[in-house]
């Protein structure tokens, strides 16, 4: 676990600010643990970081007002059902205002996540501004806490589910054709490049078929006690490998036979490079035959679906190469943010939050510390799928070996033990 660090007698001041510090490739876990360094590129994008008050603010907005009951009712229905549900943007607040500050988000996360990429950051890093938070922990708070809630659902479909920080991000590049029928990905003079690195990062290019949480025990009637939470930064469609999802009506192993979620789909030892499960159903001919539903989607709506639930990213299919200015314009690539909400009887909320004792809320103002730890939790975990570029990797390394074994308490240490992230998500 990475919140457990290597011993070291250095310590670190996270929020102090260094006036004309430079994110890029050579930075190094100093600047990186600074307000400013983050903020550089903060300003260009239109982000925050640890801002109070624009946190402040910014949950007044979007909490104005009371969901839709019809709504409410209709995601819980579709999710008992299928295990999944659906919102567009014009839906996602209980006021327009909200809608609108809401996609405003995540319009300048998408920019964010840009400027990142320029700088060698993967998308991930996103998490490090105050928008990401309040996307996440708003979409937690308004729609996957109503399991919970409701006079027309049953007892075992009440689940108290609060935000977990399961974050990831992606920035899928659109792939084009050219002449003699060559697939490429990218445009200009950074084609071969884009090419290779999409073909060896999975947040360029999507995942394969798989399920979040195939240990999650379900039966049916009940609510899943993990929900993944999915947001779409630009538009999402075919062209550029918006979401598929295949319904549980539909998934005749959505329900585990023995109800302990043994399966197939997260074990690394079945794995190919696509992340695709090559045993058992998951792997079958059968799944590819089965009646997905594609998700095309515009920006700032949203997309939750259960542990349980079988879904991959489509592989967008090969444009033919712009030639002219009369053409159509070529297809952006497709940015999103993923994060989740959980019960405590199945796995911790706060297990990427060790530090804190109760659920994070919306509004407030996760430290720079926690942050950087989530982000290298995140990207150790989920290594085996996506590569840590270097930049990254040094300061996620470097990050570790300033944790001193002293600076976490037994309680924590004890939770770690129990809560171990390797078992609940490989």
């Amino acid at each position: 676990a990475v919140c457990c660090m290597a011993s070291s007698s250095r310590k670190l001041e996270l929020d102090e600010p260094s006036p004309g510090s430079v994110l890029d490739g050579s930075t190094g876990l100093a600047e990186a643990c600074k307000r400013e360094t983050w903020l550089e590129i903060g300003r260009v994008a239109g982000l925050h970081v640890l801002d109070e008050k624009f946190m402040a603010s910014g949950a007044e907005v979007l909490k104005r007002g009371k969901a839709s009951r019809h709504l409410i009712e209709k995601c819980c229905a579709t999710m008992q059902k299928d295990g999944f549900f659906r919102l567009e943007n014009e839906d996602m607040c209980p006021t327009s205002d909200g809608c609108k500050f809401f996609l405003k988000l995540c319009q300048n996360l998408a920019k964010g996540i840009n400027l990142l990429e320029t700088k060698g950051f993967p998308p991930v890093f996103c998490c490090i501004f105050d928008e990401a938070w309040l996307v996440s922990c708003f979409v937690c708070e308004q729609w996957a806490e109503i399991f919970k809630d409701g006079d027309k659902l049953s007892s075992a479909l009440k689940n108290d589910l609060k935000f977990n920080a399961d974050f990831w991000a992606w920035k899928v590049v659109p792939r084009t054709e050219d002449g003699n029928g060559k697939v490429t990905h990218g445009t200009g003079k950074k084609r071969a490049r884009a090419t290779e690195e999409a073909e060896n990062d999975l947040s360029k290019s999507g995942w394969g078929h798989h399920r979040d949480r195939e240990t999650m025990p379900l039966k049916p009637g009940e609510a899943p006690k993990y929900v993944s939470l999915w947001v779409p930064l630009t538009e999402a469609s075919v062209r550029n490998g918006c979401m598929s999802l295949l319904p549980a009506s539909r998934d005749p192993e959505y329900f585990p036979q023995d109800n302990l979620g043994v399966g197939h789909s997260e074990r690394l030892d079945t794995k190919n490079r696509a992340g695709e499960d090559t045993a058992g159903m998951d792997g079958d001919k059968s799944v590819q035959e089965c009646e997905w539903c594609l998700m095309e989607m515009s920006p700032g709506g949203l997309l939750g679906w259960s542990g349980r639930l079988l879904h991959k990213a489509v592989k967008p299919a090969p444009q033919k190469r712009q030639r002219a200015q009369h053409e159509s314009s070529p297809v952006l690539p497709r940015m999103s943010l993923a994060f989740a909400a959980s019960s405590n009887d199945f796995e911790d909320p706060l297990l990427r939050l060790p530090s804190r004792s109760v659920p994070f809320r919306l509004g407030e103002c996760v430290s720079l510390k926690e942050r950087l730890g989530v982000v290298a939790v995140q990207m150790w975990t989920y290594e085996h799928r996506v590569p840590i570029p270097p930049a990254a990797r040094q300061i996620l390394m470097d990050f570790e070996r300033l944790y001193d074994d002293s600076d976490v308490d037994e309680d924590t240490n004890d939770s770690m033990k129990r809560e171990n992230i390797e078992n609940n998500e490989k």
